[in-house]
């Protein structure tokens, strides 16, 4: 109970120091909107992130801040870890982010008996003949652009280090040349926490990790009053006269490639830096939380 409540104290502390820091150096109106209208801002990429949050959040119960996630993962090229129980939308903010860039989508529950080929595709029987061991990928995680694996923390040994070089190099070992993997992000998903230790480098692979909880007492309410939940107007064909196009069709690079431009030219200023040194020390120190920002 002890460690809640000072996590909890703490937090508050930073957040309180660091609101009084961006208070202090808030850009006037008139500076943001000169960089607004500059050329090449990527600014002029707001609106298409706040429509592909909509479009994952759509239909669903308090979700919001786990589709600017599943998005934030996707635009950033990284992998995202969603833990919670089941029922809690965590396969089908997955399935929403293939459908926002027309991407291949692969999904598999994963089991302690999980096989490589029901991940990176079966053997080639022609290649055998040829004493050739290369698998068929078609249609599996090597040739996926966005892929949701579920129960992720099951993933054994036989499948462990091809997925691990997937995640981490996107690269895929076949047949005896490592060929290069399409994966934009991995949605894994879980119910609990990896319990081995060879299963804390697959926790590392997840740079963005969320807890996915069930909706609240209110959100029930407002859960059994829509008429299908989870739904879109996109997705049952009676759209309405929606907008239902693909919100990153032909421009995901573009807009990858000018966030990550400007995220190049961002730099944490001395208070920031100051503000993430406290932070360490006291995950370090205080709460003796070994690894923190910086030592691994």
């Amino acid at each position: 109970a002890q460690f809640p409540s000072a996590v909890k104290e703490s937090l508050a502390k930073l957040k309180e120091a660091a609101a009084d820091v961006v208070a202090n150096n808030l850009w006037t109106a008139e500076e943001l909107e000169k960089e607004r209208e500059e050329s090449g801002s990527c600014w002029e990429y707001h609106k298409h992130l706040d429509a592909a949050v909509a479009r994952v959040e759509e239909g669903l119960v308090e979700r919001e801040e786990d589709a600017r996630l599943v998005v934030l993962a996707l635009v950033a090229s990284e992998h995202i870890l969603l833990l919670g129980v089941p029922g809690t939308a965590k396969s089908v903010l997955g399935q929403r982010l293939a459908m926002l860039c027309d991407g291949t989508f692969f999904q598999r529950l994963l089991t302690r008996f999980t096989t490589p080929e029901e991940l990176f595709g079966p053997l080639s029987l022609k290649s055998l003949e040829q004493d050739e061991y290369r698998r068929v990928t078609a249609g599996f995680l090597p040739t996926a652009d966005i892929a949701f694996l579920d129960e992720i923390f099951k993933a054994n040994s036989a499948i462990l280090n091809t997925l691990l070089t997937i995640l981490n190099e996107r690269k895929f070992d076949n047949a005896g040349s490592r060929e290069s993997c399409n994966i934009r992000c991995v949605v894994g998903a879980s119910n609990e926490l990896p319990e081995s230790e060879e299963l804390v480098a697959l926790f590392d692979r997840f740079l963005i990790r969320k807890e996915v909880s069930p909706v609240s007492d209110e959100g029930v309410l407002k859960l059994l009053s829509m008429r299908n939940p989870g739904e879109t107007l996109c997705s049952d064909g009676d759209n309405d006269g929606v907008d239902c196009d693909l919100q990153f069709t032909g421009d995901l690079d573009g807009i990858i490639k000018s966030l990550s431009s400007a995220a190049d030219m961002v730099v944490m200023d001395e208070d920031a830096c100051e503000l993430m040194k406290d932070l360490r020390i006291f995950l370090n120190n205080r709460l003796q939380f070994e690894n923190g920002f910086g030592t691994t």
